[in-house]
C-alpha cells in the first residue's frame, strides 16, 4: 500500500473515532460561551450494574443534585433517584464540544501537505499527530468522569447540578420539566 493511502487511512480512522461520546440528546448541551446563562444542571450519565448478558446499563439526564448518598436525575421521562453505591461510573458533561470543526481543520491541513513535495514526509505526520492530540484534548474538555464515584466526588460535582445549594424542600421534584431542546 502506498504511503499516501496509509496516511489517508490513518487520518480517516482517527477523525472518525477521536472524540469521547456524549450520551446527551443532540442540541441538549449548551455551547461553552452560554454555559453561565443556562439555569439547568449539567447532563449526567451513570453506568449501573451490568446486565447478565454483559451489557452496560446506562441512565442519563439532567443532574438535579446530590443528597444523602442519592443522586437525583431528571430524565426525559421523569425523575430517578440512584444510590451512590449502585453506580459503577459517572460522567458529567457541561457543554457541547465542537470537535468536528477541529477535526475538519486538521484533516484538511494534513491533506494540504500533498503540495509540500518531499517535505510531506515531515509535515503530514506533524499535522496528524498534533491533530489527534488536540482533538482528544478538546473531546474531553468540560467533562468529568469517575469510576466507582463516592459521596465525596458527588459533593464536589454538585456545583454542576440544577440545585448546587441543595435540593429545595418546597419543590416537588416530580413536577420539574426537562430542559427543552430541539432534536435537529
Amino acid at each position: 500500500m502506498k504511503t499516501s493511502k496509509k496516511l489517508f487511512l490513518l487520518v480517516f480512522i482517527f477523525s472518525t473515532f477521536n472524540c469521547a461520546s456524549v450520551k446527551a440528546p443532540k442540541n441538549w448541551l449548551s455551547e461553552p460561551e452560554k454555559i453561565s446563562e443556562d439555569v439547568y444542571g449539567a447532563w449526567i450519565t451513570l453506568r449501573l450494574e451490568d446486565t447478565p448478558e454483559g451489557e452496560y446499563q446506562f441512565i442519563g439526564g439532567e443532574f438535579l443534585g446530590y443528597e444523602e448518598s442519592n443522586v437525583y436525575i431528571l430524565k426525559l421521562d421523569g425523575l430517578s433517584i440512584i444510590k451512590v453505591n449502585d453506580i459503577k461510573k459517572a460522567i458529567i458533561d457541561l457543554y457541547q464540544r465542537e470537535t468536528n470543526t477541529l477535526t475538519g481543520w486538521w484533516v484538511g491541513m494534513t491533506l494540504s501537505t500533498a503540495s509540500h513535495g518531499w517535505l510531506l514526509a515531515l509535515t503530514a505526520p506533524i499535522w496528524v499527530i498534533s491533530g489527534i492530540i488536540n482533538s482528544a484534548i478538546a473531546s474531553h474538555s468540560g467533562r468529568y468522569a469517575q469510576d466507582f464515584p463516592d459521596s465525596g466526588w458527588f459533593e464536589k460535582m454538585n456545583n454542576f447540578s440544577r440545585f448546587p445549594g441543595g435540593l429545595p424542600k418546597e419543590v416537588d421534584l416530580n413536577t420539574l420539566k426537562p430542559k427543552p431542546y430541539s432534536n435537529e
